[in-house]
């Protein structure tokens, strides 16, 4: 209890087996990404020259650093899976892949198939062939599977740590994920209640002394030195309350529901009426939160700017609920002109994957009409941030930003970001893709709604 993390209910103290496996399982991934290092080499021609570190075998005489480095290694194989660019690398029925899965691994197949397939097999003009993957595994693996983006310009397949969001292991995610592989229903304590993690950073947060937090944490975990924790540690003679001599001296009947407690209560400043059923942890939370009001204050903000050139600009959003999730991108000139019109549904799995499928989109629009210093513009701060800037994207978005950044770089297209209310069209026709079963592309004659907007996002309205 005392190792696991605050928002879970503990104090936040290192375990140090866990920290200790996480530091051996950095060096297993040292191993795993630079196996031509000299150290590696070595190792490699010892005790797994004919195989890679994830299906290392102990051996007959291992040294105490190969079993060091082995311990390290099975935290590892709860995290290292694939990341899918063009598929050659990857067995697709033998080798993890599936992000949305627990093991990664492809189950529930239908056949007929061969060991041998790779992800590249069923991949088609850079989508993934929808027929072939559902006629060999089951429709729930199948819609898992075709959620993964894969590359259109070819790059290379890569090992990943699932629990880092740019994929790099860390020791800091490997002892989260060490952590809660050794946590089990009994080392959580034996709180009578299950807060939320938002209810313990309320307790965390109280403007008290620390001791006052602490007691706080002990009440609501049930590590108070009462009657009946004693009585169960074997620790008292009796469970029973010394005072009323009828009700056991639980935690809750202690602070709330003893006669003696209860008029404290009510004839403190607080005021506070302990309530008469069972006592849950809203009972402590009626006491620590508080309401706070943000102002908010509004922004007058610019509409559409076309390009001061004779590039294209491409405006492009993303609308998304419940897991469901289409984008909307609109291409106009110089004198804001529509060029081109596309709204589609998409699979994502978060609000910022739909982002950047949005802007991936609109570059392999401008990739495919040949429109040279193309802009593309859209609302989201972090979708044109990984466009633009050489920084490391999230595993599930790497292999569409390195195709965004390869067709900036080929076509010279730039990025800006816009706000929301700039970019009404696009989002316009997103919500329309949205509530739509079949997407939809207009290029020589568009809807009065679409033209309606458009000339009033230039000319105002």
């Amino acid at each position: 209890m005392l190792s696991q993390p605050k928002q879970q209910g503990g104090l936040g103290f290192r375990d140090f087996e866990a920290f200790n496996t996480a530091l051996l399982a950095k060096q297993g991934w040292r191993l795993l990404i630079n196996p031509d290092a000299f150290w590696g080499r070595i190792l490699k021609g010892i005790y797994f020259s004919n195989l890679n570190f994830l299906v290392a075998k102990k051996g007959s005489h291992p040294s105490w650093l190969w079993s060091s480095l082995l311990h390290g290694h099975d935290l590892l194989l709860q995290g290292v899976r694939w990341q899918v660019g063009n598929g050659r690398s990857i067995s697709f029925w033998t080798q993890k892949l599936v992000p949305f899965c627990d093991d990664f691994y492809i189950h529930s197949p239908l056949g007929p198939f061969h060991n041998r397939n790779t992800v590249f097999d069923y991949i088609e003009d850079g989508h993934w062939n929808v027929k072939m993957i559902c006629k060999h595994i089951s429709a729930t693996k199948a819609e898992m599977v075709l959620q993964i983006p894969i590359s259109k310009t070819g790059s290379s397949d890569k090992l990943i740590w699932h629990f880092d969001l740019k994929g790099q292991y860390t020791v800091k995610s490997g002892y989260k994920q060490a952590i809660a592989l050794m946590s089990t229903p009994e080392s959580m304590g034996e709180s009578s209640t299950n807060p939320s993690s938002k209810f313990w950073k309320v307790i965390w947060h109280i403007p008290v002394q620390p001791k006052i937090k602490l007691f706080l944490w002990k009440a609501i975990s049930n590590s108070v030195a009462t009657k009946e924790n004693l009585f169960r540690r074997n620790c008292s003679p009796s469970q029973v309350c010394l005072i009323c001599n009828i009700c056991t001296e639980s935690i809750e009947y202690l602070l709330f529901e003893c006669a003696w407690t209860r008029p404290v209560w009510f004839g403190s400043p607080l005021s506070f009426r302990p309530p008469q059923s069972e006592f849950t942890h809203q009972s402590i939370s009626s006491l620590t939160t508080t309401v706070t009001n943000l102002d908010s204050t509004s922004h007058t903000s610019p509409r559409w700017i076309p390009s001061h050139s004779s590039s294209v600009k491409l405006n492009c959003d993303a609308a998304f609920k419940n897991s469901s999730d289409a984008f909307g991108i609109v291409a106009r000139d110089s004198t804001g002109l529509l060029r081109y019109v596309i709204g589609n549904r998409c699979y994502a799995v978060s609000l910022l994957h739909a982002e950047i499928i949005a802007v991936h989109s609109a570059c392999l629009l401008a990739f495919n009409h040949g429109w040279l210093n193309a802009i593309v513009e859209s609302n989201s701060q972090i979708a044109i941030s990984l466009s633009l800037l050489d920084m490391s994207p999230p595993w599930s978005l790497a292999a569409l930003v390195e195709d965004i950044r390869i067709w900036a770089k080929n076509m010279h297209i730039r990025f800006s970001w816009v706000n929301r209310e700039s970019n009404q069209v696009a989002r316009w026709v997103a919500h329309n893709a949205f509530s739509s079963t079949l997407g939809f592309s207009w290029d020589v004659s568009f809807p009065d709604k679409l033209t309606s907007l458009s000339r009033s996002d230039l000319y105002g309205s």
